[in-house]
């Protein structure tokens, strides 16, 4: 039995924040960078001011450098972070950089960088979308009560975007069947309350370029793909 559920969009908004995206482990990384003595001991929540204010002793392009370095040294080389950082002046580069992986690390340098040089970068923007699912047979309801992975929620948001979106065009393939893994660069963080009167509240941060095409609001029945 295929398993159908009402997918309702209760709020499609343009925000500037991602939650838990600089942990204080990242925050005290970087102050260490920035030769911040005693890094360990700053309060959690003098962390992201204390950050601003560091980078705001260097000249921005070598803030931001360091700011991205901590976010992608993993994923990047150091001629590519430098690059990224002079980029990022004109660019959304976490909508638009070849490496998937490197999307959301690069909007989590971009946000704190914008927050210490306003005058040099942009701050950058994402979507937020709150959703809310109903199983409308026994079949949803066994699958909606399990975790869902990110590819199954962007097999279930694509059923509702008009086929020349920009995620059905880029992934038309992985939508179908099969493996999805460029899912979870897709689909930055998900937060699940609890659920009530059987449903589940999703509240799903993306960019907006990915989501383009999904309806602000609205109620759909859409089938619930396999989890593979």
């Amino acid at each position: 039995m295929k398993a159908i559920v009402q997918v309702t969009i209760d709020e499609l908004v343009v925000v500037d924040e991602l939650p838990g995206a600089w942990t204080d482990e990242k925050y005290r990384e970087l102050l260490e960078r920035l030769d911040i003595p005693d890094a360990h001991d700053v309060p959690h929540e003098e962390l992201p001011e204390m950050c601003v204010m560091a980078l705001q002793d260097l000249e921005p392009l070598e803030g931001a450098e360091i700011a991205l370095d901590v976010c992608l040294r993993e994923i990047l080389k150091d001629g590519q972070i430098r690059n990224a950082a002079h980029d990022l002046r004109e660019e959304a580069l976490y909508e638009n950089y070849p490496e998937l992986r490197a999307h959301e690390p690069l909007f989590r340098g971009a946000w704190l960088i914008s927050k210490a040089f306003p005058r040099d970068f942009t701050t950058p923007k994402i979507a937020r979308v709150d959703l809310r699912l109903a199983p409308l047979n026994e079949a949803a309801h066994k699958r909606i009560s399990q975790p869902l992975t990110e590819a199954t929620l962007l097999r279930l948001l694509a059923q509702i975007m008009d086929d020349s979106s920009i995620l059905s065009r880029m992934f038309s393939d992985q939508l179908r069947s099969g493996a999805f893994p460029e899912a979870e660069y897709l689909l930055w963080a998900i937060g699940r309350p609890s659920p009530a009167d059987d449903q589940i509240a999703l509240q799903i941060h993306a960019t907006q370029y990915m989501l383009r095409g999904l309806p602000g609001e609205g109620s759909f029945e859409v089938e619930l793909a396999p989890e593979k």
